[in-house]
């Protein structure tokens, strides 16, 4: 609720369009430029004896479902804005844009509160999909680092002397 709600607003658009780019740099950069550092060849077996597809899908999948989710939470928006027209609806400015396309499109404002809650369910569970993805792929770190920085330990592979059992005197 108010002013706190409305800026709120704005930045989550703006971060979704952020969001949605980013995206699509890291598609094009995957798949379209191929630097080496992203090349699933294997240095010690010769082209063809393995199969790194699993892990060309597993790409796929990762930025197909998070491009889906920033859309469908844009469509969210649009869908309630277009059902409801809120007084704050130009501080969605994603939502506010998008809603007046899909209204001079002929979507009436019942149209828009169906679509929206189909569209609702949608983003949630494709949210949900993409969290119980996490473990089973390459993206596995996003859940692992945190545990991997706080519990490492940082002489390991290193001599390291106790002092106290030989205290300085």
């Amino acid at each position: 609720r108010g002013t706190f709600y409305l800026w709120y607003s704005v930045i989550l658009d703006v971060m979704g369009v952020a969001f949605l780019a980013g995206l699509a740099v890291m598609t094009a950069r995957r798949w379209t430029v191929r630097p080496p550092e992203l090349d699933y060849a294997r240095p010690d077996r010769p082209a063809g004896a393995y199969d790194r597809r699993p892990y060309s899908r597993d790409d796929a999948l990762f930025l197909g479902l998070l491009f889906a989710i920033g859309v469908t939470g844009f469509l969210v928006e649009a869908f309630r804005i277009a059902a409801d027209r809120p007084p704050w609806e130009p501080w969605s400015v994603v939502g506010w844009q998008l809603a007046n396309v899909l209204e001079a499109a002929g979507l009436t404002p019942r149209g828009a509160n169906a679509a929206h809650l189909w569209t609702w369910w949608g983003h949630a569970l494709l949210a949900f999909a993409f969290i119980a993805s996490l473990p089973y792929s390459k993206a596995v770190h996003i859940l692992t680092d945190v545990a991997n920085l706080l519990l490492r330990d940082e002489y390991a592979g290193r001599v390291r002397i106790v002092m106290r059992h030989f205290p300085l005197r």
